[in-house]
């Protein structure tokens, strides 16, 4: 039965639970001398392995990090502004929509192979699943 209840307290119900039978046929442990220290000790190098925000914010920010998002955004827009267009204002006004589809599928394309290519040289960059997501599994 649970310790220091009385019977006239606990439900009937609570009475006839099989897990409190089980736990009155268990033999009786007692913790260790060290139990204390142990706790103490585990707690502490618990403590250690969890980083402050701050270091998290830090490792996030470093300088490899920040050149290969200035990179992809740059070579983003260079491809966006230099796109070669031979055509005017009316003939882009009146491109399918098969064409635009098209074009910004390869757009699209290209993005996705300079992000691998700098996943390649520091893969923390991205999630597992972010590269399969672009490599297209």
């Amino acid at each position: 039965m649970p310790p220091n209840r009385n019977d006239q307290e606990t439900p009937i119900k609570e009475q006839d639970d099989p897990l409190w039978h089980l736990l009155e046929k268990a033999s009786k442990k007692e913790a260790s001398p060290f139990f204390a220290r142990n706790i103490i000790r585990e707690t502490r190098l618990h403590a250690k392995r969890s980083p402050s925000l701050f270091l998290r914010l830090q490792s996030l920010l470093t300088s490899k990090r920040i050149a290969s998002v200035a990179c992809i955004c740059i070579l983003a827009v260079a491809t966006f502004e230099f796109w070669p267009s031979d055509q005017s204002d009316e003939t882009v006004e009146s491109m399918t929509l098969e064409n635009q589809t098209a074009s910004i599928s390869t757009l699209s394309e290209l993005f996705i192979e300079e992000s691998l290519n700098v996943a390649a040289e520091d893969p923390s960059i991205y999630t597992r699943d972010e590269i399969v997501a672009m490599i297209g599994f």
